[in-house]
């Protein structure tokens, strides 16, 4: 797949560098809305029943809410202005406990890892419940209903908050050009790591080798990253 390096104006005018595709419309074609749909009715089909035990699990020993809502930049193609880039709430298993004080009220490092990553590492907040969740990506089996939505896609780059669009730069309209992605090419090559500059490279990758074949083999890395329970957090 070819891509060049593009000017691009957002609606004020603003001149944008921006990674632009050139001969294909992948990304945002019917094939894979209907093949995201697909994947993620039946995947819930079998899931459910297991997402419903540790739905039982979590209520039981953490108690309500059980759903945490994350806000996070939805797909914005053709690009806007950043100060009115639309959102979507992404929905996951709650794991971390409800009464537990903000470490980035004093704790700098912390805030940024925060502001940058969307997480960190020994994160304190977390449940011992939650860590068993997220070492194999449990937590994240409700997207599937995002995925069904249209609000994500079952491969993309990782979704980001306002906050950590930042480290994207010029390639930010490239990058939001795509769904956020259940799974996709950074978490498969280096999920926790928290180098945002690395997972800048990843997600634009994606986008500029973006195509079926290459969905496919990061469904299929994905399957061993999760078993493997590699780089959670």
């Amino acid at each position: 797949m070819e891509a060049k390096l593009r000017k691009s104006r957002n609606a004020f005018g603003t001149g944008l560098a921006s990674l632009m595709l050139v001969g294909t419309k992948y990304l945002t074609s019917p094939l894979k809305r209907a093949l995201d749909l697909l994947g993620a009715l039946l995947c819930l089909v079998i899931l459910m029943p297991f997402i419903a035990i540790c739905c039982i699990l979590l209520a039981f020993i953490e108690g309500f809410p059980l759903i945490y809502r994350r806000t996070v930049l939805s797909q914005c193609h053709p690009y806007r202005d950043a100060a009115i880039l639309p959102t979507f709430k992404a929905y996951k298993l709650r794991t971390m406990k409800l009464s537990a004080p903000d470490p980035s009220d004093t704790d700098n490092d912390y805030s940024s890892q925060l502001r940058t990553n969307g997480k960190v590492d020994h994160d304190p907040r977390i449940t011992p419940l939650g860590r068993i969740l997220r070492r194999w990506s449990i937590d994240e089996l409700p997207q599937l209903f995002n995925v069904v939505t249209g609000q994500m896609s079952l491969i993309g780059p990782r979704m980001m908050t306002a906050d950590e669009s930042g480290v994207y730069g010029d390639d930010l309209p490239a990058v939001l050009m795509a769904r956020p992605g259940l799974t996709g090419w950074w978490q498969v090559n280096a999920r926790g790591d928290g180098n945002p500059g690395n997972r800048r490279i990843y997600d634009r990758e994606y986008i500029q080798q973006a195509s079926l074949g290459f969905d496919l083999r990061i469904l299929l890395m994905t399957v061993g990253a999760v078993i493997g329970g590699r780089g959670a957090k």
